[in-house]
């Protein structure tokens, strides 16, 4: 459990309670009082929590901050 915990950049006790709250549907092998994780497991697991970059589009020229300054205040 020391090198998983290690794997994922947590600590020993932070994996032990995801395990015993069932936090994270992380698949582990239990061997008496052993506890296992498979490395294909552990990839899995951090491939969910993958977050890609979203490609910056150039804001439509009627939205553009020039054009918004411009517009006319209105005051209560």
């Amino acid at each position: 459990m020391r090198e998983a915990a290690a794997y994922l950049g947590v600590s020993e006790q932070t994996l032990a309670i995801w395990k015993c709250t069932g936090r994270y549907n992380l698949p582990y092998l239990k061997i008496g009082r052993l506890v296992k994780y498979e490395v294909a497991d552990l990839d899995a697991f951090l491939k969910r929590f993958k977050h890609e970059p979203l490609e910056i589009q150039e804001a439509p020229k009627a939205y553009a901050r020039s054009s918004l300054r411009s517009s006319p205040k209105i005051e209560f």
